[in-house]
This record gives structure tokens, C-alpha cells and sequence, in this order.
């Protein structure tokens, strides 16, 4: 009959399934409800009978909600029996049971939670198998009791867990409570207990359920937890930094105590308000939010000044960045403040004290720095007008990236060893190098060590000693050619003595009438051989006190257009030459001017082997007292002499006026060293500048004149024989035969002597006799004996009508540049040829 009526279940619908339902339930609840109503009331109430209707429809529908699910299943299987049904079922449900059970076990394991049950009136107890594990038994090793809980308590929550038993079932209230146990192996555990008291419908305890969790792990972590937090606390409290939190609206969310300390506010008064109102200026505030977006969530050292709850003010120094909650959202901004409010002040007054002195050190004259871990931490003005630097590109730079190559290990070695202690000079020169990479500056250093914001810095100070230091190389350079000059003197002496020999030998033999034409060619180019070789000396000259300039005035410009030309003949290159309008004259030795331009325009042609141009400028110059000049103040002229060849060596730059000193291969070393020497003889100066591949360019300046030029005397070349009877006074054998051989040539009669003291004896005896010599000529230096300046003394003394020529290969300048003034009626510098010598002769003896 079951399996007919589930059969016709099965192939009825849901709705059918339902009215059916309906049906019976309404019968069934009507019966109840009318039994119920007549037995309270003794009649059938409306009430109850809608309240019957109500209900059956609820019923009717769970009974339907259960039903169709089992009717559809048990008919899934058709022909199956009912029992086989209800029994499958059945083991299917107890399965679902198991697995919940072992899942509830698995979910009780992972979160170490126990649970159990206890019906004290019984005794009966029932654990979880985690309950056995938090004690640390098995849950077939014992059976689970009360007494057996008691058991493992930690003897000193004994008490206390069995009172708040106690007091559950006597208030019928949960309990919740901490407590330890001590498990089997002897470890401690801390666990939490959770339990319930269950009644049943008489009010009598039925049982007790409850949980157990070992809190031990968390325990520890909250004990941890306290002690860090009472340590930053700890902190908070004695820092007097002021650490916060604000929401992203700028509301305080916390906020440490010592802000009271610096703002006068109570943690508990900023709770909610917003930051912004602490800021002076609202601008800081924005330009605060705007870098902390900016940089990605993080600032440093951001400094504002803020108001206090009185309304004083006062800066502060600010770290914070973002926080973010637990979704990865910015949650504010949290941070820590400090009070800069002293330093403030101090980098004010500071700040004011740096101007005062700031303003002193770079008025002065010399250079005033700083040094810290081998950078300029300060330099002043007067250190970047040397160096050619600004005083921005100095700071922060290393400070020997700034000193002369020559000169960086000595200084660098002093630096390195002051540091540590040692003692090294204090004031020491060396050299700078000018940003032009080629100037070297010199300067006297004086530094010490002192301690600048806690690091040992050096300071110190730099005075510019270029000039001084030129001056004393220009001295040095004085006293070097000074010293040469006795030897060059010496040399030109000797050399003109042998030339004095040979020229005037040449110049006799080629005087003689019977000689063929090749002959006299010949003696011709000994001549000019002897002539050159004549030129070498007047260079030695230069050094000596001999070379000094036989002055007059001179057209500048003529001798310099006439030497240019003169010296470019033949030149492959080209030149210019450019005379200012109204160009003074100068009083030099034109000769010797003659040389310079000479040496200057011949080093500028051999400077440019494959060709170039020579550039030649001249122009008048004043020149102010407050020139860099070494030069008085007064009207110059001033030429230069520019080529476009191979440039000067930096190295070399300084030495190309050193005697002997020369960068060619064959040059003599004094072209430009005898240069400067007639340039400084005549009051001038001589300065060059150049660049390696570019150039050369040699300026010369010389004092102007206002004399006018004299007529020019014509050339006279033809020999002038005369008569007469002339002393010759000579040390050396061979010019006093050359000179009585030229004079007897010329129809004079002759005597000669070694020096002044023989030539004094051999005049005073012609005196004696009532005759005198017609002429003497003296040589003015005589080794170890009587000198033509010392004889015509004397000689004088004796005839005060006396004349006499002076005649030297080394003359002193006095005598050689006024020999009137000594006595003298002319002047015949060694070596000398016959026609010359014819010449001075007869404007001698013919002069009154």
C-alpha cells in the first residue's frame, strides 16, 4: 500500500503534492483545534478556527517542502522496496553526521578549541579529542572527569576556576574566564574557558557545555605586545619629540602626551581637530601636502613655523608619511615633530653675525676660505678674482682640483698630515691654476685647523704674491744677466782683440795696389766673414756693461719698416705693417733696436716652416701710475710682432729669455735673451704671449722722446792717408803690430806701448826732447797694468793739449757713451777696419 500510494506520488506534480498536503492538514487541524477550543471553552470559536486555518496552511507547506525532495528520491530506483529506501537513507544521514562531526574535530584542532560536556548531578563528563590534546593525553589513555579537569589545573587557579563554576550554576549565567593547566609532559599552558548551564523545563540542571582554547601563543604575544607598548610609552613620554596620527581630513586621530609641553593643548582637547589650525600660514600647510604627495607618501625635515594654544609661535621640524588600513588604503598621515625654535633663533642670529663678518672678508684683499673633507666649504671673492672661478663653482669642489700639477702632491701631503696632527709648515707659496688652464697663480698660504659644525676644517688665508713674484724673477733674471755680462764682456774682449788682428791684416793687405782682382775678392769675403762673426760680439756686448746703448734720437717707425723688410727678404711668408698717425720717436740706440726687431721677425719666420703671415703693429701709449706694467708712468711707444706659427711651450714660456736657454735645435740661446737686455737697457719692457698651434705675439714698449732727429752725415768709405807721429798703447802684442802696420800704411810714424805707464814715460821724454805725439790711442782695459782712463789722467797733466782716442773691445758705459767727458777726443771700437780707422784719424787730428 506505501509503495502503491509513493508510486502515485512520484507521478504527481509539485502543486498536486501541495493541495493534497492542504487537504490533510486542514482536516487534521481542524479536528485539533476544534477539540482545543471546545475543551477551554466549551464551544467552537471564530477565532480559533481561522487561527486553525492559518496553521494547517503552514504545515501544509513545510510537510510539502519535506515530502517532494524524499518522494523524488525514494522513486529513483524504480521497484525499489521503501525500507531498502528509508535504510539507505538513513546510512546517509548518519555518514553526513560523521563527516560533520570529523569536521567540527578538524575545525576545533586548527584553532586549538576543545569543547565539552558535564552533567553535574550525574558526573557524567564527555571531551572532544582536542580537549585531550590541549592537556596533552589521548583520548583512549583516560576517561574523562571532573576530578580529572581539577587534576591538571595549575595549583594556584584551583580556587579560582571552581568558584566561577560555582557561580555559573548558581546564577545560571555563562562564564568566561583565563586560567592555566599543567599537561601531562609538564608544560605550562594558558587556556580560555567558555561555558553555558542548560536547564530543563522544571528548571532543574540538566548539564553544562562549554569550551576550552590554549591562549598560551597569544598570551605571550600580549604580554610582549605590553611590554613594547609600555617601552615606546616609555618613550613618548620622555622624547620631546611629538608623535601623531591624522585621518585623511587632517583630524587628529592620536596623538603622544608631550604635546602639551609644546603646544599647552591636552592630548584629549586635539582628538578631532584638525591640524590645519596650528599653522601660522596656510600656504605652509599646502606646500606640506603638496610635497608629501609629490615625493610618493614620505617628507623629511619639513620646517613652518606653528602657533601655541597662547598664540605664541614657534618652528618646528617635521617626518611623516602615509599609514594605510588594512585594505591597503591610505588611512592619513602619521608623524613626528620637533621644536627647532632655538636653533631658529640661533641660525638667525647667526645668520646676522655671518653678514657682519661676511661683509668684512669679502672686502678684504686677500682670499679667506674654509676647507672640510678636502672641499671649499667657504671661499670669498678676492680667492675667485685670483683663480678666475666664481665663488659658486669654488664651494663644494675639491680644493686641489685647483692647484698646479707641480705643486698638488706637496700640498696635498701637508693637507693629509696637518689633519693627523703633525707638524707642517703654516704659511707655505705654491701655485694656482687660473680657469684659462695655463696661468699659474702664485700665493703665500697661511692655514690653521679649527672645528666647524663638529668636523675638523681647515682655515685659513691667501694673499697673491704673482706680482711680487714676477718682480723677483725679473731681478733674479737681472742678476743672472749681470753675472754672465762679466763673462760675456771677457769673451767679447778677447774675441775683438783676435778679430781687431784679423780685419785689420785683411783690411792692409787688401789696401795693397799690386793685388789682382781674385785676390782682393778673396780678402773682400774675410772681411765679411769677420764682420759676422763681428755681430756675435756685439750680442756678448749686450750682457756686458759694455753693450750699454749709444742713445740719439730715433725714428721708430722708419727703423722699424726699414728692419722688417730687411729681415722678411726672401721669406716665404708674408707680412703687414701698421704705423699709427703721429707716431713719436724714441731715444734708443738704433742699432741695437735694430737687432731686436731683427731677432724677433727671424724667430717668427722659423717659427711658421711652412709659411704664415707676420703682423706688425706701432702705437703710442700712455701709461697710468696705476698700471700692471713694470714701467713708469709717461708717454711709450709700443710695438708688437705677432706671427701665426707653432706657439710657445707652456713650460718653456717663462725661460725664453734665459741666456743659453733656446727651444731650437740650432738655436744659440741669444736672440731673445739679448733682446731683453737692450729692451731693459733702454727703460723698456718686453712681454710675450702665446698659444701652442696659434701664435706668438711679442709686445715692446719704449720711453718717447720730443727731440728732433739730426741731419744724417753722408757715407764716406775712401782711406785718408796724413802725417804725424801717433803713440799706440796696447797689452796685446798682435793689435799693437796690426796698428803700427795700418798707421805706417796710412804715411804716419809710430810707437807703441804695453800699457799706460810706459806710454807716459815714452810722451814726457818727447816732452824732454821739445816735441810731442800728434795723437795716442789708448785701449781702455789693460790687465794688471795703467788703462786708457787712469793714462789720459795723467796724460793730461803732462799736455794739457794732448789728444787721444779711446780704442776697446770692452768698453765701461760711461766712457763709451761721453768719452769727451774723460779726455778724449774720439772713440774706435774694436775690431776696426784700415778706411775706418783712416776716417777717425783725420776728424781727429784735423779738429782744433
Amino acid at each position: 500500500m506505501i509503495n502503491s500510494l509513493l508510486k502515485k506520488l512520484q507521478k504527481a506534480s509539485n502543486f498536486q503534492i501541495f493541495a493534497f498536503t492542504v487537504a490533510f492538514s486542514i482536516i487534521l487541524t481542524m479536528i485539533v483545534v476544534l477539540t482545543m477550543s471546545i475543551f477551554f471553552f466549551g464551544k467552537i470559536t471564530l477565532e480559533f478556527m481561522a487561527t486553525g486555518l492559518v496553521a494547517s496552511f503552514l504545515v501544509a507547506g513545510i510537510v510539502t517542502a519535506i515530502l517532494v525532495p524524499l518522494v523524488r528520491r525514494l522513486g529513483q530506483k524504480e521497484g525499489e522496496d521503501i525500507g531498502e529506501l528509508l535504510a539507505k537513507e538513513r546510512d546517509r544521514s548518519k555518514k553526513a553526521l560523521q563527516k560533520s562531526e570529523e569536521s567540527l574535530a578538524r575545525a576545533q584542532t586548527i584553532a586549538h578549541i576543545g569543547s565539552w560536556d558535564w552533567n553535574p548531578t550525574t558526573g557524567s563528563v564527555v571531551w572532544s579529542d582536542e580537549h585531550y590534546r590541549i592537556f596533552g593525553l589521548e583520548p583512549q589513555e583516560v576517561t574523562a572527569t571532573h576530578d580529572l579537569f581539577t587534576k591538571y589545573l595549575h595549583p594556584d587557579d584551583i580556587g579560582f576556576v571552581n568558584k566561577s563554576l560555582e557561580d555559573a550554576l548558581a546564577s545560571k549565567k555563562e562564564y568566561c574566564i583565563d586560567y592555566r593547566i599543567i599537561r601531562k609532559d609538564g608544560a605550562e599552558r594558558v587556556c580560555h574557558g567558555h561555558a553555558a548551564v542548560q536547564y530543563d523545563d522544571d528548571g532543574n540542571l540538566e548539564r553544562m557545555i562549554g569550551t576550552i582554547q590554549d591562549i598560551t601563543e597569544r598570551k605571550k604575544a600580549e604580554e610582549k605586545a605590553g611590554k613594547l607598548e609600555k617601552t615606546l610609552s616609555s618613550i613618548l613620554e620622555r622624547t620631546h619629540d611629538v608623535f601623531y596620527r591624522v585621518d585623511t581630513e587632517g583630524k587628529f586621530i592620536w596623538v603622544s602626551p608631550v604635546v602639551k609641553e609644546m603646544t599647552g593643548y591636552e592630548p584629549t582637547e586635539l582628538i578631532g581637530e584638525n591640524i590645519a589650525g596650528f599653522y601660522l600660514n596656510m600656504a605652509d600647510r599646502e606646500k606640506f601636502k603638496q610635497k608629501l604627495h609629490s615625493s610618493g607618501g614620505m617628507i623629511r625635515k619639513f620646517e613652518a613655523p606653528l602657533k601655541r594654544k597662547d598664540g605664541s609661535i614657534f618652528w618646528v621640524s617635521t617626518d611623516a608619511g602615509f599609514f594605510y588600513d588594512k585594505a591597503g588604503n591610505v588611512g592619513g598621515v602619521e608623524g613626528a615633530t620637533r621644536d627647532i625654535t632655538e636653533r631658529k633663533l640661533a641660525e638667525a642670529e647667526l645668520k646676522q653675525s655671518e653678514g657682519k663678518y661676511r661683509t668684512l672678508i669679502d672686502h678684504m684683499q686677500d682670499g679667506v676660505f674654509l676647507i672640510q673633507d678636502g672641499k671649499f666649504l667657504f671661499a670669498n671673492e678676492p680667492i675667485a678674482d685670483m683663480t678666475g672661478y666664481s665663488v659658486e663653482e669654488l664651494t663644494g669642489k675639491r680644493f686641489d682640483s685647483f692647484i698646479a700639477p707641480e705643486d698638488r702632491e706637496m700640498v696635498l701631503d701637508r693637507y693629509t698630515r696637518r689633519l693627523h696632527g703633525e707638524d707642517v709648515p703654516a704659511e707655505y707659496e705654491f701655485r694656482l691654476l687660473h680657469k684659462d688652464g695655463i696661468t699659474a697663480v702664485y700665493i703665500n698660504m697661511a692655514v690653521g685647523i679649527t672645528l666647524y659644525e663638529g668636523k675638523t676644517t681647515s682655515i685659513g688665508t691667501i694673499k697673491n704674491t704673482t706680482e711680487k713674484k714676477k718682480a723677483e724673477e725679473e731681478r733674479l733674471k737681472a742678476q743672472k744677466l749681470e753675472s754672465l755680462s762679466l763673462l760675456a764682456g771677457g769673451i767679447a774682449h778677447d774675441f775683438n782683440n783676435i778679430l781687431t788682428a784679423i780685419l785689420g791684416n785683411i783690411s792692409l793687405a787688401k789696401a795693397d795696389e799690386k793685388l789682382d782682382d781674385e785676390t782682393k775678392e778673396i780678402l773682400s769675403e774675410g772681411i765679411t766673414a769677420t764682420r759676422h762673426a763681428q755681430d756675435l760680439t756685439k750680442q756678448l756686448l749686450t750682457f756686458s756693461k759694455g753693450g750699454e746703448p749709444l742713445k740719439a734720437t730715433v725714428d721708430i717707425a722708419k727703423l722699424l719698416s726699414g728692419a722688417v723688410r730687411f729681415a722678411m727678404r726672401g721669406s716665404h711668408s708674408s707680412y703687414t705693417i701698421t704705423i699709427s698717425e703721429n707716431l713719436s720717436y724714441i731715444n734708443a740706440d738704433g742699432g741695437q733696436i735694430s737687432q731686436v726687431i731683427n731677432n724677433l721677425v727671424l724667430n717668427a719666420e722659423e717659427a711658421m716652416p711652412d709659411g704664415g703671415r707676420v703682423t706688425v703693429n706701432a702705437f703710442n701709449m700712455t701709461i697710468e701710475p696705476e698700471s700692471k706694467l713694470p714701467l713708469k708712468s709717461g708717454a711709450y711707444v709700443c710695438f708688437s710682432i705677432e706671427d701665426t706659427g707653432i706657439g710657445i711651450k707652456a713650460e718653456h714660456r717663462a725661460r725664453i729669455f734665459d741666456p743659453y736657454f733656446s727651444s731650437k735645435k740650432r738655436g744659440s740661446g741669444l736672440g731673445l735673451a739679448t733682446s731683453y737686455s737692450i729692451i731693459s737697457n733702454h727703460s723698456g719692457h718686453i712681454e710675450v704671449e702665446s698659444d701652442l698651434g696659434k701664435g706668438t705675439k711679442f709686445t715692446i714698449c719704449l720711453p718717447a722722446s720730443k727731440e728732433a732727429i739730426p741731419p744724417a752725415k753722408p757715407a764716406k768709405t775712401e782711406i785718408k792717408k796724413g802725417k804725424g807721429r801717433i803713440l799706440v798703447m796696447d797689452d796685446e802684442q798682435v793689435i799693437r803690430d796690426v796698428l803700427v802696420r795700418m798707421l805706417k800704411k796710412l804715411g804716419y810714424e809710430v810707437d807703441s806701448s804695453v800699457d799706460g805707464n810706459e806710454a807716459l814715460k815714452k810722451y814726457g821724454e818727447r816732452l824732454d826732447n821739445g816735441s810731442s805725439y800728434d795723437l795716442v790711442i789708448m785701449d781702455l782695459t789693460i790687465p794688471g797694468g795703467m788703462g786708457g782712463l787712469q793714462t789720459i789722467k795723467e796724460l793730461l797733466k803732462l799736455d794739457q793739449n794732448a789728444k787721444a782716442i779711446v780704442s776697446s773691445g770692452y768698453s765701461t758705459d760711461a766712457v763709451m757713451k761721453d768719452y769727451r767727458k774723460y779726455g778724449f777726443r774720439g772713440i774706435m771700437p774694436k775690431p776696426f777696419e784700415l778706411e775706418k780707422l783712416s776716417e777717425i784719424l783725420a776728424e781727429v787730428l784735423s779738429a782744433e
